[in-house]
């Protein structure tokens, strides 16, 4: 049997292979399954395809840590991309302490980028509200509030 010019056979093992790679190959946050999102146009010809949150891509970039990652992380706050508070709240929420500490690190690094700092002196780095959304999730280890 034949999709779209691949066999059934590529199209299993092309699955097997995403599903091999999945959840081991990044570090996401709890409770990532729940917020992917679907996406479906008539020129997929009934293909499904599911990807994360803007803010559980910024979550694993931070996880992983590279200069790149963090540079990418950079430029989805730049442009609007991921809500600070929300990935402030998937960082607070992370149940490893070690972890949560060089995600927050990362992440003041990544927004420390995008700001000069303002008039009154005050340092580039996170805001207040990501500060608590940081804060609020420790030891909980649930963004989904």
């Amino acid at each position: 049997m034949r999709i779209s010019g691949r066999s059934l056979h590529s199209i299993r093992l092309s699955m097997s292979i995403l599903m091999e790679s999945g959840p081991k190959s990044a570090t996401l946050a709890s409770g990532w399954e729940s917020r992917l999102r679907k996406t479906a146009t008539p020129a997929m010809n009934g293909a499904v395809i599911y990807g994360l949150s803007p803010e559980d891509l910024a979550y694993a970039k931070l996880a992983a840590g590279r200069e790149k990652d963090i540079d990418f992380v950079r430029g989805m706050v730049q442009h609007g991309i991921v809500s600070q508070v929300l990935v402030g709240r998937l960082i607070g929420a992370c149940p490893d302490p070690q972890l949560q500490i060089r995600l927050s690190e990362r992440f003041t690094i990544a927004v420390g980028l995008t700001q000069i700092g303002d008039q009154h002196g005050k340092k580039p780095g996170l805001s207040d509200p990501v500060r608590r959304a940081i804060n609020e999730g420790r030891g909980k280890g649930d963004p989904e509030r």
